[in-house]
C-alpha cells in the first residue's frame, strides 16, 4: 500500500470506492511424488485493505498459503488461485481470503465510518474566528470533534472526526458557507466560507469578503 500512487487512491474514492482490497497471489509448481500423474502447486498470498476515507490506514493485512492439484501445471495453479481465495467448496461454504474479508469488513466498517478523520485547513482566518468556527462545525454540523493541530499567520489546521467522507462534509460547508445562521463566525469579520479543494481525507476552506448577516 505505501507504493500504491495517492493519485490512484484519490481516483478509487472519488469513483465511490470506501477501501481497496490490494496484494498479490503468487503461484509455485510443486514436485511430489505421491500426486501420480497430477500436479501440485504451491500458493502464497498476501492480501491488505486499505480504507479510502481519512488518512487512507491499513485497516488489516491477510497472509496464508495453501496448494491445489490438477493435471496440468496451469490447472493445478488455477485451482490453487481458487481455494486461496474462497474454499475448496464455496458453493457451501465460502473460505480463505473472501470470508475474511467479510469479517473484517464487518468489524471495522462501523468503527472507520462514525469516527472518520479529516484533516481540515482554513485560510484567512484570526483567532476569535477560529474558535468560533470550531464551536460551529462541532454542534451545528455532523462533525463529532474538532482539535486544532495548529494555527499561524491567519491559517488554522483542524482535524475532525466526521461520520462519513471528506467530499460530505464539503458539500455541507460549501452549501452553508455564507450563512451566518449556520457558521456565525461569518459575522465578525463580514466573511463567507468557501471550499478551495477537496480530496480524501483532506478539506480546505479560504475565508474571503461577504455580505454581513444577522
Amino acid at each position: 500500500p505505501s507504493a500504491l500512487s495517492a493519485s490512484i487512491k484519490d481516483m478509487a474514492a472519488e469513483a465511490g470506492a470506501d477501501v481497496l482490497v490490494i496484494g498479490q497471489i503468487q503461484t509455485f509448481p510443486q514436485q511430489i511424488s505421491t500426486t501420480g500423474r497430477f500436479k501440485s502447486c504451491e500458493v502464497q498470498g498476501n492480501v491488505k485493505i486499505l480504507a479510502l476515507w481519512g488518512d487512507g490506514r491499513v485497516m488489516a493485512e491477510y497472509t496464508d498459503r495453501g496448494a491445489g492439484v490438477q493435471v496440468s501445471e496451469l490447472g493445478a495453479a488455477l485451482k490453487g488461485i481458487e481455494w486461496f481465495t474462497v474454499g475448496k467448496r464455496p458453493e457451501q461454504n465460502v473460505e480463505g481470503l473472501a470470508a475474511w474479508v467479510h469479517r473484517t469488513m464487518a468489524n471495522e466498517w462501523a468503527i472507520m465510518t462514525r469516527n472518520n478523520v479529516i484533516r481540515i485547513t482554513v485560510n484567512n482566518i484570526d483567532d476569535k474566528e477560529k474558535g468560533v468556527l470550531i464551536d460551529n462545525l462541532k454542534h451545528r454540523t455532523a462533525v463529532r470533534s474538532v482539535d486544532e493541530i495548529s494555527y499561524s499567520n491567519g491559517v488554522a489546521v483542524l482535524e475532525a472526526k466526521y461520520p462519513g467522507r471528506a467530499f460530505a462534509l464539503a458539500d455541507t460547508i460549501g452549501w452553508y458557507g455564507d450563512n451566518p445562521g449556520v457558521f456565525s463566525a461569518l459575522r465578525f469579520n463580514c466573511k463567507k466560507i468557501s471550499v478551495t479543494d477537496v480530496r480524501r481525507g483532506e478539506i480546505t476552506l479560504q475565508l474571503s469578503p461577504g455580505t454581513c448577516g444577522e
